[in-house]
């Protein structure tokens, strides 16, 4: 996994370069809310409506979270261990208010959502 030398370095006349790879830095956990924004144009075919683009699917219809806060709920749960209580707690720090009843909601909608994937696993 060599990497080349920077050609900074060959106009300086220098011959040779050890790279070293640093320490992993650990970055806190930060929880994204992507907004998805509609656009709306004039429908040509009727001079009078209004087109509204799709927005896309969601996991739990009508639900607030997204594929990536589900996945990251149930491997914290079953993989890692952590109750829902005290995943609640790490969601609070990080600003997001979320009840343990609904993150309950989450673990059932998940399981639900997974379960053709466990049926083909069984077959």
């Amino acid at each position: 996994m060599g990497r080349e030398k920077p050609e900074y370095l060959e106009r300086q006349g220098l011959f040779g370069v050890i790279f070293r790879a640093p320490f992993a830095v650990a970055i806190p956990a930060s929880l994204l809310v992507i907004e998805h924004v509609p656009t709306k144009y004039p429908c040509k075919q009727c001079q009078d409506g209004v087109a509204i683009a799709p927005l896309p699917n969601r996991p739990i219809a009508k639900g607030k979270p997204g594929p990536g806060l589900l996945a990251k709920t149930v491997v914290a749960k079953y993989a890692d261990h952590h109750p829902l209580h005290r995943q609640q707690k790490i969601y609070q720090r990080e600003g997001l208010d979320v009840p343990k009843s609904t993150l309950c909601d989450w673990i059932a909608a998940s399981a639900q959502l997974l379960k053709p994937i466990s049926l083909e696993i069984k077959r």
